[in-house]
């Protein structure tokens, strides 16, 4: 993260949700104590017949510890509210939190109330045929509530006024009397872009999760468990307790995908821990048993994911209910849960591609970007078990990847084909990848630095090779051919010499993107048709940008390498005084210039880059030395990716 930015502003504030909670717990223990042992010592002094008048400061300090956990408690559940909380990311345990903008319990409530008042006093139409005269106090009022999303009381306070009816009919009721750019109908469901009703959403979400003590909320929390099939908007756009958003699920038929309604399926899509429930609930305990899980699979995709007509707002919500009971949504990679990796394995193993709907496809990739670990090691060609069947069991690879479950490498290419026809519904995979591949060069670096094994190294590019490989495969068997790749790998180009960044910043820097960090890893950076004549055969050509290619890859992982504390012998602005004239290897800031930059300047500029990897020990007996290292792991690299990539070819032949 930028210097200044975030928590790193000087002007940021914002609690950790776990801390707080410990806290809280931690104060209610106190009081407790304070309780119990000032009341044994009251009586003591009661049958010694002492005044007790000396207690009064410690009652004092539990009086004041009762009147400040309310309040600690609401700071908690608002942030535990937002959207900004995803407690599984690494380092973010700190959300943006504004003290000023926290009401009291009490005037929350009465906040709340007031707002809903308002609400019901405006004249709404059934009918928008003739204009929407009460949109702009409907805009108020949304944005009002809005505002204070977070706020259990408020929102709970302000759906208590308006009670079970006007609450259920409050989604419906917006959509028919609020001017909007892009109508929809009333009961349709809840776009992305639709800040209205997902504030609305998110709002009674709120309320249920933590407003249950503002009266007369209960009744209806406890009413739209039954209330149908028209709760299913107002649940869709927010987060709910696992256990009640379950319970109302099954009541509306989770079970018959006939029957359960587009909302639902958005509800479970953004309430994960409920979508494993729901449907151990309707599958039974899948991670002992996948057998009633996959009918479920194909009985849900039959009817929902597309094989038969259906709306593509239900796919997309079957497909996000897929990735969010995969964990791709709360879990971090290669640490999921037994239930998490069990459903995820299942999809991997049971979809089919023919009867996918297009709109299920990126978040199957969501899946896989869950799941990089698994999928790294399924393609994996070297590995000891790749011939054998896919299973449920853990294993650990030759470099110490821990996976979850084995996936073969037949069911990871067949897996990956799934959502390979576009490089939007490949990005979420691509973005998976990038964090992965950051993470185990640095673990592996930091090992072959510590212990001088270098085979550690191999046995990671290799392996990322073999990934990069096997999605290659799928790219070019359903698309026909890598003009995808071609135009990633131009726009990689283009945009390292627009920003002036070398292939290092892109792999590692934070606030580059993960999706970026993998094409700058696994695309070739050189420029196609950047040498030769008219006449060269294409043959000749194609070998002579393979070489390219694999120059290019060494130029950008001695970069990585560096990054990762490999010291070069000769820096390259200690070589610059080497270079020819006109020949420029390193940039203002003393670091290797972009490769394409060096292509730029012909041959001297590559015979320069070439040079300056001899020095620093390539073609030596150093394996540590960043000159071998990186002209090794950049092998390694393509050797897996051309091996990857025709192994996987051949399992369609």
């Amino acid at each position: 993260m930028a210097s200044g930015t975030g928590p790193l502003s000087p002007d940021f504030t914002g609690i950790d949700p776990e801390l707080m909670q410990g806290f809280v717990t931690a104060l209610e223990r106190g009081r407790d104590v304070i309780g119990e042992q000032s009341e044994r010592i009251r009586q003591l002094l009661a049958t010694a017949q002492v005044s007790a008048l000396g207690l009064q400061p410690i009652k004092q300090v539990e009086g004041w510890i009762d009147d400040e956990l309310p309040g600690l408690r609401k700071r908690n559940e608002t942030i535990r509210a937002s959207e900004n909380f995803a407690p599984w990311m690494p380092g973010s345990g700190l959300v943006g939190y504004h003290e000023g903008k926290i009401l009291s319990p009490a005037e929350a409530q009465k906040q709340g109330t007031a707002l809903g008042k308002r609400f019901l006093a405006i004249e709404p139409v059934d009918t928008p045929w003739f204009g929407r005269p009460s949109s702009d106090a409907y805009a108020r009022i949304v944005k009002e509530l809005a505002a204070h999303k977070n706020d259990a009381d408020f929102t709970a306070a302000f759906f208590a006024a308006l009670g079970t009816e006007r609450t259920l009919e409050l989604p419906t009721l917006l959509r028919k009397n609020l001017d909007s750019p892009s109508p929809q109908p009333s009961a349709g469901p809840i776009r992305p872009d639709d800040e209205v009703l997902r504030a609305v959403s998110q709002a009674f979400g709120t309320a249920v999760t933590a407003g249950s003590r503002v009266p007369g909320f209960a009744t209806i929390k406890d009413a739209i468990r039954s209330a149908g099939p028209k709760a299913g908007l107002l649940l869709s756009g927010g987060k709910f307790p696992a256990e009640w958003l379950t319970d109302v699920v099954l009541k509306q038929g989770l079970a018959d995908p006939k029957k359960i309604g587009t909302g639902f399926l958005y509800a479970l899509g953004n309430n994960p821990a409920a979508a494993r429930q729901a449907i151990a609930a309707v599958a039974g305990p899948y991670a002992k048993d996948q057998t009633k899980l996959k009918t479920f699979l194909k009985n849900f995709n039959d009817h929902a994911g597309g094989k038969h007509l259906s709306a593509s707002d239900k796919r997309d919500a079957f497909g996000r209910m897929l990735a969010a009971a995969s964990g791709a949504y709360d879990e971090e990679d290669g640490r999921h849960s037994a239930e998490s990796a069990a459903f995820a394995f299942t999809v991997m193993t049971t979809l089919d591609d023919l009867r996918l709907g297009q709109e299920v496809r990126v978040h199957l990739a969501e899946i896989a970007g869950a799941y990089t670990t698994e999928i790294t090691e399924g393609a994996n060609i070297g590995d000891a078990n790749m011939t054998e069947d896919s299973a449920l069991k853990p294993s650990t690879s030759a470099f110490g990847l821990k996976s979850a479950f084995t996936l073969s490498p037949k069911d990871t290419y067949r897996f990956l084909k799934l959502f390979a026809d576009s490089a939007e519904n490949l990005a979420p995979f691509d973005e998976g990848m990038g964090r992965f591949s950051q993470k185990v060069i640095a673990d592996a670096s930091a090992i072959t630095r510590k212990t001088g094994d270098v085979e550690h190294l191999d046995r990671v590019f290799t392996a990322l090779g073999n990934a990069r490989g096997f999605e290659l495969a799928a790219i070019e068997k359903v698309q026909g051919n890598l003009d995808m790749i071609d135009k990633q790998r131009d726009d990689l180009v283009g945009f390292i010499r627009d920003t002036a960044i070398g292939g290092a910043s892109m792999v590692l820097a934070p606030t580059t993107s993960a999706t970026l960090a993998w094409s700058a890893l696994s695309t070739s950076l050189s420029a196609k048709g950047a040498f030769g004549g008219d006449d060269e055969t294409r043959v000749n050509r194609a070998d002579k940008e393979d070489d390219l290619a694999t120059l290019g890859r060494q130029h950008t992982y001695a970069q990585v390498l560096m990054a990762n504390g490999f010291t070069p012998k000769v820096t390259p602005t200690e070589y610059q005084a080497d270079c020819p004239p006109g020949v420029a290897i390193a940039d203002a800031n003393g670091e290797l210039r972009p490769f394409a930059d060096l292509i730029k300047q012909g041959n001297k500029g590559l015979e320069a880059f070439e040079k300056w990897a001899a020095v620093n020990g390539m073609g030596r007996d150093d394996d540590l030395s960043l000159g071998e290292l990186s002209n090794r792991t950049a092998n390694r690299f393509d050797g897996g990716n051309k091996r990857g990539r025709g192994r996987a070819l051949a399992f369609d032949s």
